[in-house]
Order: structure tokens, then C-alpha cells, then sequence
């Protein structure tokens, strides 16, 4: 099937001016961390569905729950960060192609994986985003850019919600391999009346 072509009226990686009245030297340098913020959350998202499709195990219910919830929220962020980007005069990162091009997080290879090691990568993939969101709320102040400096402290307080949410997941119980540190009790012999 031959591709249809477009006339492009403004090329990926063009910052045009905006109604925000910023210097285009500032939002040039902006638009960009934000792709890079927009593309990390969509790869984020896609894990989050593939977790709530392919969970199993006795706590299936809860973590399918908490699974799209995550989905979701990471996914109105996004979208956000997306709806700024354009505001700027940038072109959001919004093809696939594009995403996997500028993201910061590593795509989870294809197939099932343990369901603690889905946790600690949905735990490592927000605190990576965490990361890289102060990095991008340090630029933002430094160029005067108040409105994405507030958007990215709030995508900020949700990411760091959601990877302290997940850990909780993983401190005591370790899912597919009981107790992490478990002893067998020792038999506590409770006296009778016939033992006083």
C-alpha cells in the first residue's frame, strides 16, 4: 500500500513563534526537553497496558486496577505536556516512530516478564522520568519559562506519587518467591490449665 504524501506546514524539529510571548532561543531549548518528557511518558503508558493485559496471580485484580489507573494518569500528563510543546511553537513527539527516536527510557522487550520485575521496571521507569523532570524544571527556571517550569513540577509530585505507589508493591512480599526475609517462626507452646 503506497503511502499517501503530506504537505508538511511545520517540520519536527521547527519552533515557531508563540502567543506566549517567549524568545524563540528559550523555547527552542524547552520544546525539546519536552518531547523528550512527552515520548518517556507514552513508553511509560504502552508498559502500564501491557502490565494490565498480561498480569496473573492471586493479587491480579488489585494490580490490573492499579495497572490502568497508572495508564491513565500518565497518559493526562502526556497529553498536557503535549498540549504545552504545541503552545510553545514546537511540534509535539507524537508519532511512535518519533517517541522511540527521543525517549529516555529503554522500550521493554516483547514477551511476558515476571510480574516483580514488571513492578521494579514500572518503579525504575518513573524514577528515571522523576529525574529528568527536576533536570527540565531547572532549565525552565533558568530561562524564565514559569508556565512549564509549574506544568513539569506538577508531572514531577505525580511521578514521584506513582513510583513511592508501586514500591510499596515490592518492600515485604516479593510477589513470586514468598517472604523476602522470612524465618520459620518457632513453635510458641501456650501453658494449659493442666500444666499450672
Amino acid at each position: 500500500m503506497a503511502m499517501r504524501q503530506y504537505e508538511i506546514e511545520q517540520e519536527y524539529d521547527q519552533v515557531e513563534s508563540n502567543v506566549l510571548m517567549l524568545d524563540e532561543q528559550v523555547t527552542k531549548q524547552i520544546v525539546e526537553v519536552l518531547n523528550q518528557d512527552l515520548a518517556s511518558l507514552y513508553v511509560l503508558h504502552h508498559q502500564y497496558h501491557k502490565h494490565r493485559w498480561v498480569v496473573e496471580g492471586p493479587q491480579f485484580r488489585e494490580l490490573e486496577q492499579l495497572f490502568a489507573m497508572h495508564a491513565e494518569q500518565v497518559e493526562l500528563a502526556a497529553v498536557e505536556v503535549g498540549e504545552r510543546t504545541n503552545a510553545l511553537g514546537g511540534v509535539p513527539a507524537a508519532t511512535m516512530r518519533k517517541q522511540l527516536e527521543v525517549t529516555y527510557l529503554e522500550e521493554e522487550p516483547d514477551g511476558i516478564i515476571g510480574l516483580r520485575d514488571m513492578l521494579e521496571r514500572n518503579v525504575e521507569a518513573e524514577r528515571t522520568i522523576a529525574n529528568r523532570l527536576r533536570e527540565h524544571i531547572r532549565l525552565a527556571t533558568q530561562l524564565g519559562d514559569w508556565g512549564t517550569e509549574d506544568l513539569l513540577k506538577q508531572t514531577l509530585q505525580a511521578t514521584e506519587k506513582r513510583a513511592a505507589f508501586v514500591q510499596k508493591h515490592l518492600e515485604r512480599e516479593s510477589l513470586d518467591r514468598g517472604l523476602v526475609s522470612s524465618r520459620p517462626h518457632e513453635a510458641v507452646v501456650e501453658p494449659t490449665i493442666s500444666d499450672k
